[in-house]
């Protein structure tokens, strides 16, 4: 296959680790920023293009893409989206995805919406002094985390501890016009011990690798690449499916699920979801070669690829069978495609199923 890894930083470690991947599977890796790259769109033809500098990418000679555009914004989805959407090139991370990975409320509400455990959140943009004590109870009384709407490496994540440094906050967010995030603390750690959290490794339908992230003194915040201490760790069952979820709920292929343990309860906790995970960390600790692992990814999401297209060849006009075979082949369920069980003669009642439905006449 010809692989392309859109990255915004061609000399990261990440990079470097799926370039190697590439070549490891005897695959071709080709590095392009997305902003270097423009984009075509056809007169009503449906022969859309990407270009870079004066030369055309032809689709042809792309099988699959792994977005690395962390910080990429707006342009860099939007590059993603012509790819996978109107040049037919499967991308292991989707522009919805990345949208939604991007905005840690859309992360939270998507997160609700499914009943995937996370913490108590409250979103607000204004507020006023007489709402400070409610406000920090809809999340359970202080302390409270705050978060701003975007960010990454713990960049925006800060701890209100007092009702007086709390206000404060909130006085100077409002005059920024911030969206604010107020989220439930949870107490990872023993009383004095450093605080931690769980980076899960997501990759199609399957965990392949986790890892313990360690904070520094005296802050809340688990961040390996601030802190570099981490240890393996093992997910239970329930753990690993709220990971796997979460990120299938995104719409991403390839994720890192962060994961709170409660010290008290014991109960798990989905923070954040991340489309554009470092590989450093995680290879290093777990000794897992994550890259290679989203690499047989992509080798396994062709293979389902050409034998759904084999499958709809020479249909036409497509019967209600395969017209659900369509609809599995279309759209954002791509990142659900390696956990569905492409047993045919299932499909094949559900199709029928569905034609009886449509054929029953309805007596009033």
């Amino acid at each position: 296959m010809n692989i392309l890894i859109l990255a915004t930083n061609a000399n990261s470690l990440s990079t470097k680790y799926l370039k190697e991947a590439c070549e490891k599977r005897h695959h071709t890796p080709i590095i392009y920023s997305p902003h270097d790259l423009y984009i075509h769109c056809s007169d009503g033809k449906g022969v859309d293009k990407l270009y870079i500098k004066n030369e055309e990418i032809y689709k042809e000679n792309i099988d699959a893409v792994i977005p690395r555009t962390s910080g990429g914004g707006e342009y860099a989805v939007t590059i993603v989206r012509h790819l996978h959407k109107n040049m037919n090139i499967f991308s292991a991370i989707s522009a919805n995805g990345m949208l939604n990975a991007s905005d840690k409320i859309l992360t939270t509400q998507l997160l609700s919406k499914a009943k995937i455990p996370s913490p108590k959140t409250t979103f607000i943009q204004k507020t006023y002094r007489s709402d400070f004590n409610y406000l920090m109870n809809t999340v359970g009384g202080l302390p409270v985390v705050g978060k701003l709407q975007r960010g990454s490496l713990g960049q925006g994540v800060f701890m209100l501890e007092t009702e007086l440094a709390g206000a404060t906050t909130l006085n100077v967010l409002e005059e920024l016009k911030a969206n604010l995030i107020l989220q439930e603390f949870i107490e990872s750690s023993e009383a004095g011990a450093k605080k931690s959290d769980i980076r899960a490794f997501v990759v199609g339908s399957q965990v392949v690798a986790s890892m313990k992230r360690m904070s520094i003194t005296g802050d809340f915040r688990s961040n390996y690449t601030v802190s570099k201490e981490a240890i393996p760790v093992e997910l239970s069952e329930e753990e690993e499916k709220m990971a796997i979820k979460a990120a299938q709920i995104l719409s991403l292929g390839v994720a890192g699920v962060d994961i709170m343990r409660d010290a008290e309860t014991n109960k798990s906790y989905i923070l954040e979801v991340n489309s554009c995970p470092s590989l450093v960390g995680v290879t290093k600790i777990t000794g897992v070669d994550v890259a290679e692992k989203i690499i047989e990814y992509l080798e396994k999401m062709r293979a389902i690829k050409q034998s759904r297209e084999e499958l709809l060849k020479d249909e036409k006009p497509l019967n209600i069978y395969h017209k659900v075979m369509k609809y599995l082949l279309d759209g954002d369920i791509d990142y659900h495609a390696d956990t569905i069980t492409l047993n045919f003669d299932k499909i094949n009642k559900i199709a029928k199923t569905i034609e009886a439905l449509n054929n029953a006449k309805i007596k009033t």
